[in-house]
């Protein structure tokens, strides 16, 4: 049978038919009718718009709030979309986009955009239009004046994406021509104040981010170092992948070596680091050592993989029975260590290692401890989820705020669901001791047990 063409069959229906059905789509819906009122435009007709759109977001007076913060952003993103849709030309469609950019901070000092809903607007829809129509635009050099002037008068962080963006519209020569400039600029700033210091580096985030772009290791080490010459680990680490990026690893492991062991403050990001240029340099045991030390210290699946890639997969059982064992006889309770038990179907284990460290639970970290009731309870080990589930109404019950007792409730008529399906309680009082207990422990916690009452 062929397939229904939903675009075939609406051609089908003839232009008149489809032209009514637009037209009375239009007097019902907002978006419709815009639609249509583009499509009606003229090219001229649509331009005026736009700039006549820009204009009035500049004079615009009234203050906008937090609240009204979405729907202005909202408001922006359509007027960008609207452009897109109606403006075919390059050039034309850039300018309007430049325009939208040199108003950035008129519009950012009318709002609160404390949720940085406007910000983003500039950030990602702004940027992304501009790079549609500049890679159409003939005249890069026209271009890179265009991203230099942007970038250097950005008073509010919101144009940074247009340099990061620039190897999608620009050719090596330019990008290169471009970081140069930059770098030129940086270097001609006076830094003995704050604001020259300040802008000096603003330069050279941008030489940072083109040479990233043009995998030009030597140039990025150049400007990294001149931003930070005191060599920080993340320093190190950012000239080490752009080394590595670069296809050589020879160097990203020279600049790996230069972070002190015991000082390192991303020792996560330096390891794997270290894994992918071990890799690159076909160094099996250094790979091998790296992968159990990481293993060792955060014993999670992401981890366990990584190494079993490395040690080969028929060490998938051993390696996981003797990092179960080792978890069980640590003293102290750690939850990605039971998460890890979890993970690896370690399910009996990880309920003993539940039940043996009660007390170390913290029903304050509800975004850990729901997933895990969750699991407990879908793995039918219930006594596990029911203790969880305890913790999580106690933490509620303690804090006496009201606001999340609603939450509160819900834990305990999941204790109530559960409870007759617990037949050994190991020790744990049965849930009518324990309801007791809360009973008489937050009897002067009215609301709550008025909305348990009514089962809000």
């Amino acid at each position: 049978m062929t397939p229904v063409n939903p675009r075939e069959q609406l051609i089908g229906l003839g232009a008149e038919k489809l032209a009514d059905a637009l037209l009375d789509l239009s007097t019902r819906s907002d978006q419709a009718r815009k639609l249509v009122e583009r499509l009606l435009s003229s090219p001229e007709d649509s331009l005026r718009y736009f700039k006549a759109k820009l204009a009035g977001l500049k004079r615009r007076e009234r203050f906008v709030g937090k609240g009204e913060a979405r729907s202005y952003a909202q408001e922006l993103a359509d007027f960008l979309a609207d452009i897109q849709a109606a403006i075919e030309d390059p050039k034309t469609g850039l300018e309007l986009v430049v325009a939208l950019f040199e108003i950035d901070s008129k519009i950012l000092e009318s709002c609160d955009d404390s949720y940085g809903f406007m910000g983003e607007i500039f950030r990602f829809d702004a940027t992304e239009l501009f790079t549609h129509y500049a890679r159409d635009i003939a005249n890069k050099s026209y271009l890179s004046d265009l991203v230099f002037k942007l970038y250097q008068e950005d008073e509010y962080g919101v144009r940074e994406k247009l340099v990061d963006q620039a190897s999608q519209f620009l050719p090596e020569e330019t990008l290169r021509s471009l970081a140069q400039r930059f770098w030129e600029n940086a270097e001609n700033i006076d830094k003995t104040t704050t604001d020259g210091q300040y802008t000096a580096r603003h330069s050279l985030f941008a030489v940072e981010s083109l040479a990233r772009q043009l995998q030009d290791a030597p140039l990025f080490e150049k400007a990294a170092l001149a931003i930070w010459p005191d060599l920080s680990p993340a320093t190190c680490l950012n000239i080490a992948e752009v080394y590595l990026e670069a296809q050589d690893p020879g160097k990203a492991l020279h600049w790996v070596k230069q972070i002190p062991q015991k000082t390192i403050l991303e020792e996560y990001r330096r390891d794997k680091l270290l894994l992918d240029v071990y890799r690159k340099i076909n160094d099996q045991e250094k790979l091998a050592e790296v992968a159990w030390k990481m293993f060792r210290q955060h014993k999670d699946i992401d981890t366990l993989e990584e190494l079993l890639s490395i040690i080969g997969e028929h060490q998938r059982e051993k390696v996981i029975a003797e990092a179960s064992q080792e978890i069980l006889v640590i003293p102290s309770f750690s939850y990605s260590d039971l998460s890890f038990l979890l993970d690896t179907n370690q399910i009996d284990l990880a309920q003993k290692y539940l039940l043996e460290n009660v007390t170390a639970l913290n029903g304050d970290l509800y975004n850990l401890m729901l997933p895990l009731a969750q699991r407990f309870e879908k793995e039918n080990r219930l006594l596990a989820a029911t203790v969880i589930y305890r913790e999580l109404l106690e933490s509620i019950l303690s804090r006496a705020q009201s606001k999340y007792y609603h939450h509160g409730v819900r834990y305990l008529k999941k204790l109530e669901e559960l409870a007759p399906q617990v037949s050994d309680w190991q020790g744990f009082p049965p849930h009518e001791l324990y309801y007791q207990k809360i009973a008489e422990t937050h009897a002067r916690k009215k609301s709550f047990w008025l909305k348990y009452e009514k089962g809000e």
